[in-house]
């Protein structure tokens, strides 16, 4: 049996695993607990409902300037590399950058 639910593709299951915004809130707060300027750069896709948990925060983390979400044409990669080059910062991330 195969079932797509919330645009992801299970065999035998219903349940879907999505990314966690607790996770990002837990990093941003290290960061900005220990006195630095923090920005989070992800994908357009994370802005729907169906892609992460707790959409409430994610849109939050966006109005406050926190997590930087990059035009549609624009790859998240290229602007994160970008970013820590022109403000002499660090990137942190589990993308493999393709």
């Amino acid at each position: 049996m195969k079932i797509l639910q919330n645009n992801c593709y299970q065999k035998g299951q219903i349940t879907c695993r999505r990314a966690s915004v607790t996770g990002l809130l837990m990093v941003l707060r290290f960061f900005l607990k220990n006195d630095f300027d923090v920005i989070a750069i992800s994908q357009h896709k994370y802005t729907f409902d169906g892609q992460v948990t707790h959409i409430f925060a994610m849109k939050r983390l966006m109005d406050m300037g926190l997590v930087v979400i990059p035009d549609n044409h624009c790859h998240d990669d290229v602007l994160a590399l970008e970013a820590a080059h022109t403000t002499d910062g660090v990137v942190i991330s589990n993308d493999q950058f393709k």
